[in-house]
């Protein structure tokens, strides 16, 4: 395959302040991958014709061979043909967790249009956006989604088994399509209020697969479909699948939340894509058939490495929505975790976090930005935002562009690495305030927009937070918490030593202010606990010290950030009533309860009353499947669902029953939008 390359003459690079680091970085940098033009209907097509009546999807509700699964999505494609599907035209689908989701993405590709996957726990109010943004006519659904898309468009298509048959059968004739069509659109936090979408094309993903194929390839694959619908890796995990002629595993949404291990055991899975969060959920000993377990969205840790690298191959893969998947990285007990690797179907180059004219030399912390055939179209319908970070050839690339090497687009990922001495990257943190929750980007400005909203409809005052991420505990006990901090001198007025006036003043003026965001953003993007400061810290150009706040949360303990969470539905309301209404777990099951929150939560036992409420003394979706795992092991029948329904420990502890008293067959298929959002993560 021919690649284009460049000179390892240094060239006009006098940002860098040594020759040899010029002639590294250049001799690293001088293959660009060339571009694999093929749309993916015609490579999954390929492998229908080799190999028919291999499985391409095993799913709680049912299974599709690559015969079947042409058959049944060309069926839907030829239907949505004659409701005007066709090149540009985005489809959005909503479904559970189903074999026919996979259908309908096929059958929009083989239509020639692109489509975007709905995550139906998500906010009603931000499906809408979403649905709006991409001026569909139509959404594609499953029968259990019926009610909540016809509140999203006016027209919805229903898609089940028996639906698909009733259309008529179809020899697969998908319309030549240029490779630059888009293929998907995948939304992101946006710092405007709106989730921005990200447009991939058929080249950028295809081009990304191919490059990476090699290292991650196993004979015979089946790859768990875990990662929920709104993320980029869940699209990424179907269609790579499907190209290299491996199985999908659909779990059911029941197994996401209380069996991980048991559905991948069930589904016979020998590859993963999970959060380290989420694979720490996980017993490496009671998967015995996982090969490879790809760790991305966070950073992995030491303990995550020692864990997993002696059992299975463990691979570090890297790279957000605009490139998809950038750098791979085997990780090895004697590895550094934070070694992201080196560039798949792209190079990579390391600038001025402020002038990206400017390269920075080997070992220096700057920006990343990438270049090559996987860098995606663009946002949809924002071509300002689009031309902020995709860009054509800077000043010392331009100078050495020839027809042998033109020079490809370029992505400013705002993620600042640095070159290790054998060209690998090592991943330092981000230049802005767009963080990782769980997995999940999220813009800070985002969620300092919508809360500053809320508040001005309820008091009519313009008043500016600060929402920051902090880290909470001990290295080998310790969580991610997205805070909001807010001056409570611009609030009320009180007075700057009393702590308890601050915490009461904070209180009143953050009531219910979480419900009212839950209707708007997804649960991820809300913050666990709101913390009163006199002013803000300022540094020294006089802008808000973000670090200092940051700090400052991190800081404080687990008890601290309990006391300052809002009191729990039916509580009192006030600091002084709170503090006083708390005994200690009396029944034996209240205290078996309380030893497996200690656990999840991370908190002593004696921070933990009969009265206490499991996410605001620090749960999150995490820790909630966590204690259904710790409940489980114990013999007692515990679900998130329940957790979610029955967060007091009291409460709790008398909806709690032996496993031998309940059966322990799966519920049924039957999904519906219950208004727990939990398992919100990338995978």
């Amino acid at each position: 395959m021919a690649h284009n390359t460049i000179g390892a003459e240094s060239g006009n690079l006098t940002q860098c302040p040594e020759t040899g680091d010029l002639d590294q970085i250049w001799e690293w940098n001088k293959t660009v991958p060339a571009a694999i033009n093929s749309p993916v209907h015609d490579l999954i097509h390929e492998q229908v014709e080799a190999h028919p009546d291999a499985p391409a999807v095993c799913s709680w509700d049912g299974s599709l061979s690559y015969a079947e699964l042409d058959d049944l999505s060309s069926r839907l494609a030829n239907e949505l043909k004659t409701r005007g599907v066709g090149p540009e035209v985005i489809v959005p689908l909503c479904f559970e967790k189903s074999a026919w989701t996979i259908v309908a993405m096929l059958a929009t590709i083989k239509a020639g249009g692109a489509f975007v996957l709905l995550d139906a726990k998500q906010p009603e109010a931000r499906l809408q956006d979403i649905v709006s943004l991409t001026k569909a006519e139509f959404v594609v659904a499953s029968p259990a989604q019926q009610d909540l898309t016809s509140k999203l468009s006016p027209e919805v298509l229903l898609v089940s088994h028996d639906i698909l048959l009733s259309f008529p059968a179809s020899i697969h004739s998908a319309p030549t399509i240029d490779s630059e069509s888009t293929l998907f659109v995948v939304f992101t936090s946006g710092s405007t209020g709106l989730p921005k979408g990200v447009m991939s094309s058929h080249r950028s993903f295809v081009s990304g697969v191919h490059y990476r194929r090699s290292i991650l390839e196993l004979p015979s694959p089946r790859v768990f479909d875990f990662a929920s619908y709104s993320f980029d890796v869940s699209t990424d995990i179907i269609l790579s699948t499907l190209i290299i002629g491996g199985c999908v595993c659909v779990p059911l949404e029941w197994e996401r939340h209380n069996d991980i291990a048991g559905a991948i055991n069930r589904l016979e899975v020998n590859s993963a894509d999970l959060t380290p969060s989420v694979a720490r959920l996980i017993d490496p000993d009671h998967v015995p058939g996982l090969k490879v377990l790809k760790l991305g969205g966070e950073l992995s840790s030491v303990t995550d490495v020692a864990r997993w690298a002696p059992k299975t191959k463990l691979v570090n893969v890297y790279g957000p929505s605009e490139c998809l998947l950038v750098a791979i990285n085997i990780l090895t007990v004697s590895g550094d975790p934070r070694t992201i690797g080196r560039g798949h179907g792209a190079v990579t180059w390391i600038v001025d976090p402020n002038d990206h004219n400017k390269l920075v030399p080997v070992g220096t912390v700057g920006e990343l930005v990438v270049e090559g055939p996987i860098v995606t179209k663009g946002y949809l319908h924002d071509p300002e935002r689009t031309a902020s970070v995709f860009i054509d050839a800077p000043d010392w690339l331009r100078a050495r562009q020839s027809p042998e090497r033109p020079s490809c687009r370029l992505y400013k990922t705002g993620d600042l690495v640095h070159y290790n001495p054998d060209g690998t990257l090592n991943f330092v943190g981000r230049k802005d305030t767009q963080v990782k929750v769980r997995g999940q980007r999220v813009e800070l400005s985002e969620v300092e927009h919508h809360i500053q909203q809320q508040l001005y409809s309820r008091t009519g005052r313009l008043i500016n937070p600060i929402v920051e991420l902090i880290t909470v505990g001990a290295s080998q006990g310790s969580r991610q918490m997205l805070v909001g901090f807010f001056a409570m001198s611009q609030v009320e007025s009180v007075e700057p030593e009393n702590e308890e006036q601050l915490r009461q003043a904070m209180w009143n003026l953050t009531k219910d202010l979480n419900k009212s965001l839950l209707k708007i953003l997804p649960q991820y993007m809300v913050p666990s606990v709101y913390i009163p400061v006199w002013r803000f810290p300022l540094n020294s150009s006089g802008k808000t010290d973000r670090r200092q706040l940051q700090a400052a949360g991190s800081a404080l303990s687990r008890q601290k950030l309990a006391a300052l969470r809002a009191p729990a539905a039916g509580r009192a309301e006030t600091a002084t009533t709170v503090s006083q209404s708390r005994s200690a777990p009396h029944t034996f099951m209240e205290q078996r309860i309380q030893r497996m929150w200690s656990k999840a939560l991370g908190l002593d036992l004696a921070e933990i009353y009969r009265e206490g409420h499991f996410f605001q003394l620090g749960g999150d979706s995490l820790s909630a499947i966590q204690l259904a795992t710790l409940a489980t092991n114990d013999n007692l029948a515990l679900t998130v669902q329940d957790i979610f329904d029955n967060p007091v420990l009291a409460r709790m502890s008398t909806i709690v029953k032996p496993l031998f008293e309940q059966s322990l067959s799966l519920p049924s298929g039957e999904h519906t939008n219950g208004s727990a959002s939990y398992v919100e993560t990338y995978s």
